[in-house]
């Protein structure tokens, strides 16, 4: 793309010269130079939270959760953007799955961090949890449900957020409340997104609805999250699950796991979309 900061102080010569307004300024209008040093660093600005932005995504990816989480609130203090929400959602919602619970955390979640890369992590589940150990992942659930749905507040045809949203209602063992979200709440382009109907299927899954299964087959065609799917209905089917039985969705093998595997990156044609499962 273009260089704005290259632009702006021709722009702003033409601005002035069409105008005939004053070299030097005038009481209502500023001089060009001062025009130009306003845009300088309005644009510096720009660019250093760009970088900020990068860099907290970066961490994102290689697990530093509370520095990014910090990097986010920074961002989200100066700008307040849906998708910063979505992906202080996300943290949140990682930050729980390092306490899983076999009966939701079987599943692989589609869960999206706003940025254009795949991100993908899928943690084994360790069995019941300690008391403090489900407070905790409730805890952070519960942020993360309060990031997602500020995200779709700030824009409601904001498709991730809105799939993000399922997935932790399903999460946090409210199968039935996440498919009466979708059913009630979802504009119909979210509600047909291959995003909200994988979370879906999981919901219907824990339901023991049939639907799930087909659901699943169907999202098997597609890009990007057709591992997703066959991890699910395999899990659905009872059948065996290990690290190679989907390339594109890493499953760890039943050894005690540490909390979190290493994070997998994936391209999808030129455009990157960070996207990681959780599950087994």
């Amino acid at each position: 793309g273009y260089r704005p900061e290259r632009i702006l102080p021709r722009l702003i010569d033409t601005l002035y010269t069409i105008y005939a307004l004053p070299e030097a300024g005038s009481g209502e209008y500023p001089s060009p130079a001062l025009r130009k040093e306003s845009a300088k660093r309005a644009m510096d600005l720009i660019s250093w939270l760009v970088h900020l932005f990068d860099a907290a995504n970066l961490l994102a990816l290689e697990g530093e959760y509370t520095l990014a989480e910090k990097a986010y609130r920074h961002l989200a203090g100066r700008y307040a953007t849906p998708e910063l929400f979505n992906n202080l959602g996300v943290l949140y919602a990682a930050r729980a799955m390092e306490f899983p619970v076999p009966q939701t955390d079987v599943y692989a979640y589609p869960f999206e961090l706003d940025m254009n890369s795949p991100f993908r992590k899928v943690f084994r589940t360790r069995g019941d949890l300690p008391p403090e150990e489900a407070f905790q992942r409730q805890e952070w659930l519960e942020m993360a449900k309060a990031e997602f749905t500020e995200a779709a507040r700030h824009s409601p045809d904001y498709a991730p957020a809105r799939a993000n949203l399922v997935c932790v209602l399903t999460l946090m063992s409210r199968p039935l409340q996440a498919l009466e979200y979708v059913r009630d709440s979802l504009p119909d382009h979210c509600r047909s997104s291959a995003q909200v109907r994988l979370a879906e299927g999981i919901a219907h899954a824990l339901t023991g609805n049939r639907s799930a299964s087909d659901i699943f087959r169907r999202l098997e065609r597609t890009e990007g999250l057709a591992g997703f799917a066959r991890h699910n209905r395999r899990v659905l089917q009872g059948q065996p699950v290990t690290r190679n039985s989907d390339a594109d969705c890493p499953v760890s093998e039943p050894a005690a796991p540490p909390a979190r595997e290493p994070i997998e990156l994936h391209s999808l044609g030129d455009d990157l979309d960070y996207r990681f499962g959780i599950g087994v």
